[in-house]
């Protein structure tokens, strides 16, 4: 007798899930395969791509107990001048940044080098239909000989703990997540998918750079097993001082990972 949950076979849920997953596609221009690649590698059905403003329809009832106890979460990545656009848009949420980054500034400084744009999305608490930006990450490759002066500064800082020379060394330049959705994996799960892109790109080594201050970020990423190689001490102000992490990228780095997630290439 096949398995029933919530009054439907495993088999019907399937269907549902998958013919769902290629109409929203298909508005989208989100990638199917891509999505159902993912969600197969981690074991579960794929919910499909999902993108703001579109609204999603509920799920069958009792999905959940099939697919996974956890989050899955959901992902978009961006070409270089929709990205800059969206992460622009995103950084008016947060507060606690002292200065935002503005959409030509992020186009300067990845527009001749490999770069990776990801932006999770989620509902809102008060209209789950309705999806919004949460938390946003951008990595970039980390080159021996920088011409950008706060690049060039960075390298020689990290010249002692990080081989660059002959190496492939990525840089987890901006990235966060909105207060009222923080705590619920977001920024892992993107972190996550930039070291798969990362790893299959060739990159051996990703490096980081944060402050003392932002204790919830450092937590993050000592979950995910960055250590520490260099600390730069502030004599008069000890939360501003400087933190360096950095963290290899081994071939089993995906067995590791703990998230689920389904991504949409907005490229198409």
């Amino acid at each position: 007798m096949p398995r029933l949950v919530g009054g439907f076979s495993v088999a019907e849920i399937a269907r549902a899930f998958l013919s769902q997953e290629s109409a929203i596609a298909q508005r989208l221009g989100g990638t199917v395969a891509r999505s159902r690649r993912l969600s197969a590698r981690h074991g579960v059905l794929p919910v499909g791509p999902l993108s703001r403003p579109v609204r999603t329809r509920a799920p069958l009832a009792g999905v959940a107990a099939i697919i996974t106890d956890k989050l899955e979460y959901l992902i978009k990545q961006y070409a270089l001048e929709p990205g800059a656009l969206e992460i622009q848009y995103i950084e008016e949420y947060f507060g606690e940044f002292p200065r935002r980054k503005t959409a030509n500034e992020i186009i300067e400084r990845l527009h001749d080098r490999e770069s990776l744009i990801l932006m999770a999305e989620a509902p809102l608490p008060d209209d789950p239909g309705s999806l919004v930006p949460v938390s946003y990450k951008i990595v970039h490759e980390l080159r021996a000989s920088e011409t950008v002066p706060k690049l060039r500064d960075l390298v020689e800082r990290l010249r002692e703990p990080v081989r660059f020379d002959g190496r492939r060394v990525l840089y987890s330049w901006i990235g966060g997540t909105r207060r009222d959705w923080r705590g619920q994996g977001h920024f892992r799960a993107l972190t996550e998918e930039s070291e798969v892109w990362a790893h299959a790109a060739g990159f051996e080594e990703v490096v980081v750079k944060t402050k003392n201050r932002y204790y919830d970020m450092r937590a993050v990423l000592a979950q995910l097993q960055f250590n520490v190689v260099k600390l730069e001490a502030n004599a008069t102000d000890k939360d501003d001082s400087k933190v360096y992490l950095s963290k290899m990228l081994p071939a089993e780095l995906a067995r590791r990972h703990r998230s689920v997630r389904t991504v949409v290439d907005t490229e198409g």
